[in-house]
């Protein structure tokens, strides 16, 4: 019996701990989960389209605390697009699906942040750069089946909540 109690103790710890990703863990998880709509197309002011490359989510190399979200848009015109999100995830106050057309293969979750928190850069293909603060962004995810939204927001979430407990965790964040 005891050795049945020790066992079923061992199974619960080895399944919670693969339940529980780490920081790194969960922006790589993200990132996977934005690159899977890579080449697939979107539907732009009902006259274009657009495919997204060189998609990227990941630790900011100069500010470890910040996530930096980028991608270009490659549009049906021939013209390209290319954007940079720089935000907090501690910030993230709540999510939004975006009006999809039927038949697109990519959403947008928009991700709302208290306050103006997203730094963004946005670069046109006639060189215009213009420079933001937002207090949205817009991720893109596969929508063909509802499981990726929900997947996408539950990781988000768990992101939150681990940089919440990282700055918990910092004697001089007050």
């Amino acid at each position: 019996m005891k050795y049945f109690i020790l066992s079923c103790f061992i199974l619960c710890s080895v399944l919670n701990s693969h339940a529980q990703l780490t920081r790194s863990e969960t922006i790589k998880y993200i990132h996977d989960k934005i690159n899977d709509t890579e080449f697939l197309k979107r539907t732009y002011d009902s006259q274009f389209t657009y495919t997204l490359t060189d998609l990227s989510f990941k630790t900011s190399s100069s500010q470890p605390n910040k996530i930096v979200l980028s991608y270009k848009r490659n549009f049906s015109d021939n013209t390209i697009d290319y954007q940079e999100f720089t935000l907090l995830p501690q910030y993230i106050s709540s999510f939004e699906k975006s009006t999809e057309k039927a038949g697109d293969a990519v959403g947008l979750m928009k991700v709302i942040f208290t306050g103006p928190n997203v730094a963004s850069y946005f670069k046109s293909t006639n060189s215009t750069i213009y420079y933001t603060s937002k207090n949205h962004i817009f991720i893109p995810y596969l929508q063909g089946d509802p499981i990726h939204y929900e997947r996408l927001m539950k990781a988000l979430q768990h992101l939150k909540t681990i940089s919440l407990e990282i700055l918990g965790n910092d004697p001089f964040v007050n």
